[in-house]
């Protein structure tokens, strides 16, 4: 019976060390300045800091594989005349944001 224990506890050895190395994707932060950064930062799934005052001039989808967070950090996004929503977020994206 104790032959095999050894394999046993190397293989929860082995699977420990795995989790271990295994580290899980963030977005990115960057700092975003105008709306076509705005619009890029989204795309690539980083996590936003805006830099300046924005006006949202068409609707921004937040996709479903978006994980991130929108800082304001006392800036404004503005809605431009014409559109109707700033943000569209796909079911099962997860985004905050900070003000």
């Amino acid at each position: 019976m104790k032959r095999h224990k050894i394999p046993v506890v190397l293989a929860g050895i082995l699977m420990l060390l795995t989790l271990l190395w295994t580290r899980p994707a963030f977005a990115a932060d960057v700092d975003v300045s105008t709306m076509q950064g705005l619009k890029q930062a989204i795309v690539d799934k980083n996590s936003i800091t805006l830099t300046a005052d924005i006006e949202v001039k068409e609707e921004l989808t937040i996709p479903a594989d978006y994980n991130g967070t929108i800082k304001s950090e006392g800036k404004t996004l503005s809605l431009a005349s014409g559109v109707n929503n700033m943000f569209v977020i796909a079911k099962g994206a997860n985004v905050t944001f900070d003000n």
